[in-house]
C-alpha cells in the first residue's frame, strides 16, 4: 500500500496563531499557524489478517500528524517544538508511541523520500521488501534539523531547528506508530506547538498556543 504525504495541510483542526508571552515589547505579535487534523490507519488493515502485532492485546496505528508556521516578514522562527501527549478517556493504561518518524535529521533531506513500514513496526528509509508497507514522503523544501523524543511513553515529541541554509517555515509533517490497548476503544491526541521567534531587533521570544487553541488541537482517533 502507498500513502502519500501531503504537500501541505488538508483540514486543519486548529487555524490561528502562536501568541507572545506576557510582557513582551511588542506584545501584538503573533505568528500565524494551522495544525492539521492527524490522519490514521490501522496497522491490520495495512499489514493484512495474517499480520500478528508485537503485543496481542493492543492495537496499533499509524498516525500522520502537521503543523504549519508562517511567521510575518520581520520575524524567524529558530525553533519549534511539537508535542503529542496520548491518553485513552476512561481507560486506566496509557497508549504509547511505539514508533516516530523522523527520529533524527541533521542535514538537507532528499526530495523524494521513500519509506518501509516494516511488519515489526519500525519505519525505516529503505527499499521495498516483501511484506512491507511503503509510505513515500514527497518534500517540496530541505527539512530543518529533527530531533524526536518519547519513544515507549505516553508524550511524543519533535524539535525542528531552523537550517543554515533555509528557514523554518511552512508545512512540517511527522509520523508515529501508537499502540493502545484495544479494549480502550479510542486514544485522544493533545497537540501542543510553541517556537521560539526571533522578533526583529527586539531578540527572540517563545510564542504558544493558547489554552483556547490547545483544547481545538486535541481530537480522538479512530
Amino acid at each position: 500500500m502507498e500513502i502519500g504525504t501531503p504537500a501541505d495541510i488538508n483540514e486543519a483542526i486548529y487555524d490561528g496563531t502562536l501568541v507572545a508571552p506576557v510582557g513582551a515589547v511588542r506584545s501584538d505579535d503573533e505568528v500565524p499557524v494551522r495544525i492539521g487534523r492527524a490522519e490514521w490507519w490501522f496497522a491490520s488493515d495495512l499489514f493484512g489478517p495474517n499480520w500478528k502485532p508485537p503485543q496481542g492485546d493492543d492495537t496499533y496505528l499509524l498516525v500522520r500528524l502537521a503543523y504549519s508556521l508562517r511567521p510575518q516578514e520581520d520575524n524567524e522562527v529558530e525553533e519549534a517544538h511539537l508535542e503529542a501527549k496520548l491518553s485513552c478517556p476512561g481507560a486506566v493504561c496509557e497508549p504509547v508511541a511505539f514508533e516516530l518518524f523522523p527520529r533524527e535529521v541533521t542535514e538537507e533531506s532528499k526530495r523524494d523520500v521513500k519509506l518501509k513500514l516494516e511488519p515489526s513496526l519500525k519505519i525505516k528509509e529503505v527499499g521495498a521488501s516483501a511484506g512491507s508497507v511503503e509510505t513515500t514522503i514527497h518534500m517540496d523544501r530541505v527539512e530543518p534539523i529533527v530531533t524526536a523524543f518519547g519513544i515507549g511513553t505516553s508524550v511524543a515529541e519533535w524539535r525542528f531547528r531552523k537550517h543554515k541554509l533555509h528557514p523554518l517555515l511552512g508545512a512540517r509533517t511527522v509520523y508515529l506508530i501508537l499502540a493502545y490497548p484495544s479494549s480502550a476503544g479510542r486514544v485522544q491526541l493533545a497537540l501542543d506547538l510553541k517556537a521560539n521567534v526571533r522578533v526583529s531587533r527586539f531578540g527572540s521570544w517563545l510564542f504558544t498556543l493558547s489554552e483556547t487553541a490547545k483544547a481545538q488541537a486535541t481530537q480522538t482517533i479512530p
